[in-house]
């Protein structure tokens, strides 16, 4: 579709603009690459709200994503509102992308901040477990809407402001639909985090009642898994010394192949690019050197999974890392591959996909030296350089 098209174009873009940096063709390009950032956020927006953003599902701890917003909604409400968190010791564990949950608790925060008036304002967020019973009796006391009767966590967001008329309560939800001045508002935040909780099977409950301020219930469900600390190391490149790898790139997109495949060179890797899935099994096939493989969800012809199953019978040990601009179970599709798959969302920034690359091939190796990627140099190519400057202009214009 279109977002998975613009979404090859904002990579291709990114990839080409990080290594010109790297090759010094430009001293300081950092304004285009905030504005491709900004063209990534709108298509993940859009993609919330048609309930198909990518997650990248983690066990976390509920109230370290409260915590992380904390003293950012310190900074940015209004010195009159006093901001309170309270949270619950023994919270359960969530399988969650937090960096879309915390999207979704500061919309909750700022339409609290712009509903509270007076020195007297208060925004208050709170977290709890709400075991099956007790989520059974909030149902029946019309506190929550009915839902599966599961253990959930509860993260409720409060405040003390004006509150909602009951006529416009049920449109609060409704793309576009805005009680705000023209230019203050999209009226897409409270859809697009719907959209979010809802490709988490959660639930998010609004109850708010004129001049008694308005109450936001966000369940995320329980789950028995421990946080991985791997995890918690996202962003580090210093987990196994992998420099001048081997990698096998699948993507049917020639525009991202050459960008990404221009990137990880640059980074000191040897890459094989190819279009098809045919193409890497006949790689695989006759050579061993591959130590990863990174695979378009999405390529025409044979599907990831049946690629991935194909690549089981002749390297089972290979680690896989499946892209896509689209959300997907990556649990199912590891299960049907019948091997671990570890995910990169696009568009991703190189250092994304060296991390994903890190992740992927550590559990392989047993003495993890710290890695130092050293750029190699390489014949400039200025005109795709310079060609997607004019595209990032571009961009920088929409965005």
């Amino acid at each position: 579709g279109v977002a998975h098209d613009f979404n090859n174009l904002l990579l291709a873009i990114t990839a080409n603009l990080e290594l010109a940096r790297m090759q010094s063709e430009l001293e300081s390009n950092s304004e285009y690459l905030e504005a491709v950032e900004r063209a990534s956020k709108l298509v993940k927006h859009l993609l919330g709200f048609s309930r198909k953003s990518v997650l990248e599902l983690r066990v976390r701890d509920p109230n370290e994503v409260v915590r992380r917003i904390e003293s950012l909604l310190d900074r940015i409400l209004n010195a009159e509102i006093v901001f309170r968190v309270d949270l619950a010791g023994d919270t359960w564990n969530v399988n969650m992308d937090d960096t879309h949950i915390e999207q979704v608790l500061l919309n909750l925060c700022l339409n609290a901040r712009d509903a509270c008036l007076g020195s007297e304002s208060l925004i208050e967020i709170t977290t709890s477990n709400l075991p099956s019973p007790e989520l059974a009796q909030a149902i029946e006391r019309g506190e929550l809407p009915p839902t599966r009767e599961r253990d959930y966590v509860r993260i409720t967001v409060q405040d003390n402001g004006t509150g909602i008329n009951e006529d416009v309560l049920g449109k609060v939800f409704d793309p576009f639909f805005t009680t705000k001045e023209p230019g203050k508002g999209t009226g897409l935040g409270l859809s697009m985090s719907l959209g979010i909780v809802e490709q988490h099977e959660g639930v998010l409950h609004l109850d708010s009642k004129p001049g008694q301020g308005t109450r936001c219930d966000l369940l995320l469900l329980r789950t028995l898994a421990l946080i991985n600390p791997a995890d918690s190391q996202i962003g580090r490149l210093e987990k196994t010394d992998i420099k001048f790898a081997n990698i096998l790139l699948a993507d049917d997109a020639e525009l991202v192949r050459e960008s990404t495949a221009n990137a990880l060179k640059a980074n000191g890797y040897a890459v094989t690019s190819v279009s098809n899935g045919v193409d890497a099994l006949i790689h695989l096939r006759s050579s061993s050197k591959f130590a990863v493989a990174i695979v378009d969800f999405s390529m025409p012809g044979m599907s990831a999974v049946d690629l991935f199953q194909r690549i089981r019978e002749y390297r089972r040990e290979l680690p896989l890392i499946v892209t896509s601009g689209y959300s997907i179970e990556l649990d199912e599709v590891a299960e049907q591959a019948r091997q671990p798959v570890n995910f990169s969302a696009k568009p991703y920034r190189t250092v994304a996909l060296v991390d994903a690359i890190n992740q992927a091939v550590a559990p392989l190796t047993t003495t993890p030296p710290a890695l130092h990627l050293k750029p190699k140099r390489h014949p400039r190519t200025p005109s795709a350089t310079l060609a997607c400057l004019c595209i990032a202009n571009w961009v920088s214009s929409l965005a």
